[in-house]
């Protein structure tokens, strides 16, 4: 007779009574609740619950201070507006709608970071205080069967968290008025601009349509960005022209309006946005 096979009730208690050596069930799971797999299993447990605690404390500053770094943002769009003549009061709004659609998208995302990781971790508490239960009040048999359950759930939801993980992404803004020009004066095209020490100039070209934005970069050098002309026209501190830069050099598979140009402090490198809320943003170097 085989003895790992359940057998009826007539084999147990007629043929089979004089079997020997027969280890009852409360003998089978003696010691499970001391066993290295039970202190192994809720170590895991109480780590991955605290990883989840410090990831969403991590997720909550991050919220908090990226809401503080838009209301920067946009108390310092306000100061620069007295900085600029009434030509660039349009393009203070447009700046505003392109902050609040970005602090939509980004706390969206963080919303559902936020809904994503507590249910987690209310799964791993939840496993937790079953099975600390299972430790303190249960029978070594419900131990070992509540063992046995969470441990084949698990890596599932080690999986589920893992994917949340990947996905976070820190993020922050900050916003920096460039004062090397003060003065801005656009007549269709001609661009005045005079230095922040007094001295300006004034440039013409035929390739130049609508310079809503300028930008200077580390070795003084002045980018005017031609909105309608698609362009961009490099001048030297005192207004040489040195170079037109199409769009098309850039890439050639972008058909908006160039809007915004702002150099990376101390590099070549610069953003360029467009004149939409939902436009591209490349991210571009001077050669």
């Amino acid at each position: 007779m085989d003895h790992f096979q359940s057998c009826c009730t007539v084999c147990a208690t007629v043929h089979h009574r004089k079997c020997e050596h027969v280890v009852t069930i409360d003998e089978a799971v003696s010691g499970v609740k001391i066993s290295s797999n039970a202190q192994e299993l809720t170590k895991k447990l109480i780590k991955r619950s605290k990883k989840i605690e410090a990831i969403i404390i991590n997720r909550n500053q991050n919220t908090t201070n990226f809401k503080n770094e838009i209301d920067i943002v946009l108390v310092e769009i306000a100061n620069m507006r007295k900085k600029l003549n009434d030509k660039l009061d349009k393009l203070e709004n447009e700046i505003r709608e392109q902050v609040n659609s970005t602090r939509q998208k980004h706390l969206h995302r963080q919303s559902k970071e936020s809904t994503e990781l507590p249910v987690l971790e209310n799964t791993f508490d939840h496993w937790k205080n079953i099975f600390e239960a299972c430790l303190s009040q249960g029978s070594e048999i419900q131990c070992l069967v509540k063992m046995e359950e969470i441990s084949r759930i698990m890596p599932q939801f080690e999986n589920d968290l893992s994917k949340v993980v990947k996905e976070i992404k820190n993020i922050s803004v900050e916003f920096e008025a460039t004062n090397n020009v003060s003065n801005i004066e656009n007549v269709d095209h001609s661009i005045k601009l005079e230095s922040a020490v007094g001295k300006g100039f004034q440039y013409n070209h035929s390739n130049l349509s609508d310079p809503y934005n300028q930008e200077i970069d580390e070795e003084g050098n002045i980018y005017v960005v031609g909105y309608s002309s698609n362009n961009i026209h490099q001048l030297t501190p005192t207004g040489e022209l040195i170079r037109i830069i199409p769009l098309s050099d850039i890439d050639n598979t972008i058909t908006g309006c160039p809007w915004v140009m702002r150099f990376r402090r101390n590099t070549n490198r610069f953003l360029l946005t467009f004149h939409a809320s939902a436009g591209p943003v490349l991210v571009c170097g001077i050669e």
